[in-house]
């Protein structure tokens, strides 16, 4: 075997180096597909009583705090105080803001329920602060936007019910004071009033104890919230509607008053056959037409006045002898 055979065809300078160049343009590719991809994605996160909307680096991992381009929109996803014991939200990642809100939606009506369900003053606060930082989100459809309001005035409604339970329970011990004052001053009539108000006050709890009876439990949302233990106010009640009252018979409808008596015929003479004949219309005499003032001729002109004669100069000797 000659020398010749035995060296092998290697790559030139030129080959080696557009080799390396494809390599780096492939990695670099690499690189920025998967951190463009990263970068459009969102996740909700429960930290401890805080709930924050993360959106990936632009980078192939790594997450961070959402922060909008336009600043108007940051507060609307600062991180949210949640109650505790708040469910862990799905751990699910989103590709676009639409998506994430609608799951924060989600989650917060969600949230909200089980506060309106305890039934407590501070959870109803509670429940429209996370409503309120639910209409806040950007992109919520017309739909989502209705569904809020609709929760919060299930929420208002079912605050209304507590309050009135405790007016009822209010009511209902200033109706035993009053029986105690009536029973304690032995039937002297000192209060003269308190039989008044111990009827007024009865009629007002049966009336709230009635209507309470008759009104279904609020709904929270889309389904059923539960009515919280111990308040009368929110349970399902099955009872039947309270039986109508039958209306007041109508009033006798007036007799009619007696009809007046026609007035008596007046005699008018009949017209005559032939009507006379108009007298003629008196013609019209002609317009006066104005005479012409004849034109004034122009006066001959004044002749001028002659000149007056000069007066003849004094002679010489007169003025020397007028002198002397």
């Amino acid at each position: 075997m000659t020398d010749f055979e035995d060296e092998k065809p290697g790559l030139s300078g030129f080959s080696k180096a557009l080799i390396v160049l494809i390599a780096v343009v492939a990695a670099l590719a690499v690189f920025y597909f998967f951190s463009s991809r990263n970068a459009n994605q969102y996740r909700l996160v429960l930290d401890g009583e805080e709930l924050t909307v993360e959106k990936g680096w632009f980078f192939p991992f790594g997450w961070g705090r959402y922060m909008p381009e336009d600043r108007r929109f940051i507060p609307a996803y600062e991180p949210i105080a949640v109650p505790e014991e708040s469910p862990q939200p799905a751990s699910k990642v989103f590709k676009e803001v639409a998506e994430i809100d609608a799951a924060l939606l989600a989650y917060l009506m969600d949230i909200t329920r089980g506060l309106v369900a305890k039934g407590r003053p501070e959870d109803f606060e509670a429940a429209l602060a996370l409503l309120g930082r639910a209409e806040r989100l950007t992109a919520l459809s017309p739909e989502q936007q209705q569904q809020l309001k609709i929760m919060r005035a299930d929420v208002y409604y079912a605050q209304g019910k507590i309050i009135l339970q405790k007016v009822a329970d209010e009511l209902r011990k200033v109706l035993e004071h009053f029986r105690e004052a009536k029973i304690s001053s032995g039937g002297t009539g000192k209060y003269r009033d308190v039989d008044h108000w111990i009827a007024l006050l009865e009629s007002k709890i049966r009336f709230l104890e009635s209507g309470s009876a008759t009104l279904p439990a609020p709904s929270v949302g889309p389904e059923a919230v539960p009515a919280p233990a111990g308040i009368e106010a929110l349970q399902p009640w099955p009872y039947a509607q309270p039986p109508a009252v039958a209306p007041a018979p109508a009033a006798p409808a007036p007799a009619p008053a007696p009809a007046a008596p026609a007035p008596a015929p007046v005699y008018r003479p009949a017209p005559a056959a032939h009507p006379p004949a108009a007298a003629p219309a008196p013609r019209a005499q002609p317009r006066a037409q104005p005479r012409a003032q004849p034109r004034a001729r122009p006066r001959p002109a004044a002749p001028a006045p002659a000149p007056a004669p000069a007066k003849p100069a004094p002679a010489p000797e007169a003025e020397e002898a007028s002198s002397l």
